[in-house]
């Protein structure tokens, strides 16, 4: 294995990462959307005869939908981007001259047309 092979298992090991602590947080905004939200329908019910009395301003009364629709915002972009995230906060490798870092992605020969040192043709697949 090379060193290009390494950096490249590296960067996939640190996206898997980066999307499961994304996919994490996204839970934990989940969880507190939901909760705020089915408290606030609770605390909404037990008010509501208050609220038709007019003992109560209404200007208060959907607040818990504010709330849990900003905690759930966040919860849907991470799990829709948190793979785009992960491959913005973690570049892939590219293969380059270890002397000058010229790219040697679309070399036929193995010497470097920069510095002319040797560079090893053998890449890993995607990525």
């Amino acid at each position: 294995m090379n060193d290009l092979d390494r950096a490249h298992h590296f960067a996939r090991s640190l996206r898997m990462i980066v999307v499961a602590a994304a996919r994490g947080a996204a839970l934990v905004y989940l969880f507190r959307g939901l909760s705020t939200l089915v408290g606030g329908a609770f605390w909404y019910m037990e008010r509501r005869p208050l609220l038709k009395a007019g003992m109560m301003p209404s200007s208060e009364a959907y607040e818990w939908l504010y709330e849990g629709a900003e905690q759930l915002l966040p919860a849907v972009l991470l799990a829709l981007f948190s793979s785009a995230l992960a491959q913005w906060l973690v570049p892939a490798p590219r293969a380059a001259c270890l002397r000058c870092g010229y790219s040697t992605e679309k070399l036929t020969k193995p010497v470097c047309p920069e510095c002319g040192s040797p560079v090893p043709l053998d890449r890993p697949e995607g990525d």
